[in-house]
C-alpha cells in the first residue's frame, strides 16, 4: 500500500495540474484506500507543491524530512493514527515516552529524556545533601550499644557530655526508688550520673501500636527548640519495650505543685462559699482579689456579705470554720499554710457531728 501511495502521489507532483484543479479532480479520482506509513521517499519529490492524504486509514510517523516538513495538518486530516511535527501530536515509544518531539528534524536522541535524566540526578543530589544536613544536625547513635540491638539513643546538639555506655547504664539502673513523678502519659524518674549530674527521665507508658516514627520525629522536633521557659530535651532512649525521654531535671519541682498547692485550695473553698470568680468584677475594681476581699471584710465581720446568697440555709458555724480554714490556706506567709493532710482533718471535724468541736481543737 505504501508503494501505490508513492506512485500517486509521484504522478500527482510531476502532473502540470493546479492546486485547484488537483483538488476537484482528487476527491472524484481517489476516495481513501489507503493504509499503513506515509512513505519516507515522499519528501524527495522536489517538485511536490500539494498534498492531500486526508481521510485515508494511515497510521505511524510522518517523516519530517524534505517536502513532506513543509506541509501542515490540513494534509493529514482524518487519519487518527498519525503523529508527528506536521499532525501536532507527539508519537510515543514501546514504553509511553515521547519517541518524537515536536520541531525535532532528525533521529538524534531525544534532547528532552536527557534533560529528564539530568534533572534526576540534581534531584538525588539535592536530597542527599539534605540527608547529610539532617544527620549533622543530631548526634544519632544507632548501635547494639547493650545486648539487645534494638536499643536506640539519640541526643540533641550534641550537648549530653556522657558517653552512650554511661547514658545506658544508668537508665537501666533506674527504679521504682528513682520515680519523683507521674502523669497521664508516663512516670518521671530522678537519674544521678557519676558526677552527680542530675537528670529527669520520662518513661513513656502510653503509646499507640505502630506510633514509633511519628513519635520519634516529634521528639526530633522538640529537640531542636529551645526557650527560656521550656525545660530542654537532652535526648531520648529507645529501648525494644519502653521509651525514654531525658530533660534537665528541676530541683525546684513541676509546674503541677504551684498551680495545685494549699493555697489554691483554699482560693477553691472561697469560690465555693463566696460563689464568685477569683478576679470577680465587684471587688477587682477597688484593686483587690478574692482573698484579699475576704480578709476585708472578716476584719470588720461582715460575714452576710461574704456568703452566697444561695446559702441561706447552711449552718453558720460550719460556714465560718470553712472561711477560717480558707484564710489558713490563702496566708501571706508560706509557713503558716497548713499541709493538705492538716486540710483535711479540719474539713473532718467541721463535716461531723460537732462543729463546735473545730473551734477547740485550732484555739489550743
Amino acid at each position: 500500500m505504501d508503494q501505490f501511495l508513492l506512485k500517486s502521489v509521484t504522478a500527482i507532483s510531476e502532473s502540470k495540474l493546479s492546486p485547484r484543479e488537483y483538488t476537484s479532480r482528487a476527491w472524484k479520482s481517489y476516495p481513501p484506500c489507503c493504509h499503513g506509513s506515509v512513505p519516507r521517499s515522499i519528501g524527495r519529490l522536489i517538485h511536490l507543491r500539494f498534498l492531500n492524504l486526508s481521510t485515508n486509514f494511515l497510521s505511524g510517523e510522518v517523516p519530517n524530512v524534505g517536502v513532506l516538513s513543509t506541509f501542515k495538518i490540513n494534509s493529514f486530516v482524518g487519519n487518527l493514527d498519525l503523529c508527528g511535527t506536521q499532525v501536532r501530536k507527539i508519537c510515543r515509544g514501546s514504553l509511553g515516552f515521547p519517541a518524537v518531539l515536536p520541531n525535532s528534524g532528525n533521529e538524534d536522541p531525544p534532547v528532552g529524556l536527557a534533560l529528564l535524566v539530568i534533572l534526576s540526578l540534581i534531584w538525588v543530589y539535592l536530597l542527599s545533601r539534605k540527608g547529610r544536613r539532617l544527620s549533622d544536625r543530631y548526634s544519632k547513635i544507632d548501635k547494639p550499644l547493650v545486648q539487645d540491638a534494638g536499643t536506640k539513643l539519640i541526643s540533641f546538639h550534641g550537648n549530653l557530655p556522657y558517653t552512650s555506655h554511661e547514658i545506658i547504664k544508668r537508665l537501666e539502673l533506674l527504679d521504682e526508688e528513682d520515680v519523683i513523678g507521674s502523669g497521664g502519659f508516663g512516670t518521671v524518674f530522678k537519674m544521678v550520673m557519676d558526677d552527680s549530674n542530675v537528670f529527669s527521665v520520662k518513661r513513656i507508658d502510653r503509646i499507640l501500636q505502630g506510633s514509633d516514627q511519628t513519635l520519634e520525629k516529634e521528639l526530633e522536633l522538640l529537640g531542636t527548640i529551645k526557650h527560656i521557659n521550656l525545660v530542654n530535651l537532652r535526648g531520648y532512649c529507645r529501648f525494644p519495650s519502653t521509651k525514654l525521654l531525658i530533660y534537665d531535671y528541676l530541683s525546684l519541682g513541676s509546674l503541677d505543685s504551684y498551680l495545685h498547692d494549699v493555697y489554691s485550695f483554699g482560693v477553691l473553698l472561697l469560690e465555693l462559699v463566696t460563689g464568685k470568680r477569683p478576679t470577680d468584677a465587684s471587688f477587682v475594681m477597688k484593686g483587690l482579689h478574692i482573698v484579699g476581699w475576704m480578709n476585708t471584710l472578716m476584719g470588720e465581720n461582715r460575714l452576710e456579705e461574704i456568703v452566697d446568697r444561695n446559702c441561706d440555709n447552711m449552718d453558720v458555724e460550719s460556714v465560718e470554720a470553712i472561711l477560717d480554714i480558707a484564710s489558713m490556706c490563702t496566708s501571706a506567709e508560706p509557713e503558716k499554710r497548713p499541709t493538705m493532710k492538716r486540710v483535711l482533718q479540719m474539713l473532718e471535724e467541721v463535716m461531723s457531728p460537732c462543729p463546735s468541736d473545730f473551734y477547740e481543737s485550732h484555739s489550743e
